[in-house]
């Protein structure tokens, strides 16, 4: 995900803040605005903000993964994050596969949740051409596909034994 100039400058207001009511001058001054080009999400926040305000990031709660940003924000280092699982999808550099979708979450006239199509084989998108993932490549790459449902396997096995 590239966050946007409002959402860095977004996120260097809250460090900021954060950093001054901890009172950690130890990094004060130093985040800067900044593109992230590999991938991020608001969840990595929690440990990003950890570790500028204490040092170093705590244990986490069972289930609940954040990466520490830090390092992007302070040193202009690469993303820490490679795969991301979305529930029914799963992201690895840049492609994701969709093993369901849906059009809608609920019906807003009956309040009722919507089944979602389930895509066997999975959707495969390329978000480094097709970020608004409407072209689906899973026909003429089966190889990534596999490999894809391989690794949110393996990654689903991880995420339960935390």
């Amino acid at each position: 995900m590239t966050h946007t100039n409002h959402q860095s400058a977004l996120i260097k207001a809250i460090v900021a803040c954060l950093l001054t009511v901890t009172g950690s001058d130890a990094q004060a001054g130093k985040v800067s605005p900044c593109k992230i080009h590999g991938m991020a999400a608001n969840l990595d926040l929690h440990a990003t903000f950890v570790t500028l305000a204490v040092g170093t990031t705590t244990e986490q709660p069972r289930g609940y993964i954040s990466q520490d940003l830090s390092g992007v924000l302070l040193r202009a280092e690469e993303s820490p994050g490679t795969t991301w699982l979305y529930g029914p999808a799963f992201r690895s550099g840049s492609y994701k596969i969709h093993l369901s979708t849906k059009t809608r979450s609920s019906n807003p006239d009956a309040r009722k949740r919507e089944p979602a199509e389930k895509h066997d084989p999975p959707l495969l998108f390329d978000l480094s051409k097709d970020l608004g993932e409407q072209n689906n490549i899973a026909a003429d790459h089966p190889q990534i596909v596999s490999r894809l449902v391989q690794e949110m396997n393996e990654v689903r096995k991880l995420n339960a034994s935390r």
